[in-house]
């Protein structure tokens, strides 16, 4: 079935097969926008938090990205027809909860390897994503997040803070958690959409405007 919606770029208006939309398309897009809303949270934890200049540079960075991101993704889903989930997966929330209760250069170190080992992976699947799927729109998004996603891993890595073995090691380990705990939860009913906002200085590259 065609239809008019964006494609080359998220906020392009040209013709894109929406039959085209696959399990793998929604599960991606799901992955992009859960990702940004954790991340987004220790964002905001690494401007606040932070005792180095790289640290509170790396938080500005992943507010600024992350928000972009999740402005393209809501755009992309509201086309598509994906319904976005509000919260992170069980695994993200437990990052976030373990970064908020570090401090001093602990909680940069940890900020660190634990955003790039997440981006690390994250970045495969998007790489997947983006050779394999027929839609446009998915692939625009997958190209979006791609850029956003290496932004965050070399910021983190100008920390100098990263565990390499530690990152790698978590980055290629074989998965030992259900599925459930990796997963984002649906939204519940009734529930406002969650809106990531930027920061008003920040210089991410902003969504394109669908339509």
């Amino acid at each position: 079935m065609q239809h008019t919606r964006a494609s080359s770029g998220v906020g392009n208006r040209t013709k894109i097969n929406l039959a085209g939309i696959s399990c793998t398309s929604t599960t991606h897009t799901h992955k992009v926008r859960a990702a940004g809303l954790w991340e987004y949270s220790v964002g905001q934890m690494a401007s606040k938090k932070g005792t180095t200049n790289t640290v509170k540079i790396a938080g500005e960075r992943l507010i600024g990205g992350d928000a972009a991101l999740d402005a393209a993704c809501r755009k992309a889903a509201g086309w598509l027809g994906i319904t976005l989930p509000n919260q992170p997966s069980s695994q993200q929330q437990g990052f976030v909860s373990r970064l908020n209760a570090d401090r001093g250069r602990q909680f940069g170190a940890d900020m660190a390897t634990t955003v790039r080992a997440a981006d690390g992976q994250l970045l495969t699947t998007i790489a997947s994503v983006r050779s394999t799927t027929r839609n446009s729109l998915v692939r625009a998004l997958a190209d979006l997040a791609n850029d956003t996603i290496l932004d965050h891993i070399m910021v983190v890595e100008k920390t100098g803070l990263v565990d390499f073995d530690q990152a790698l090691f978590q980055e290629t380990a074989q998965p030992t958690l259900p599925a459930r705990d990796v997963t984002p939860p649906p939204p519940v009913a009734g529930q406002p959409q969650v809106v990531l906002t930027p920061p008003a200085t920040s210089t991410a590259r902003p969504s394109p405007a669908v339509g």
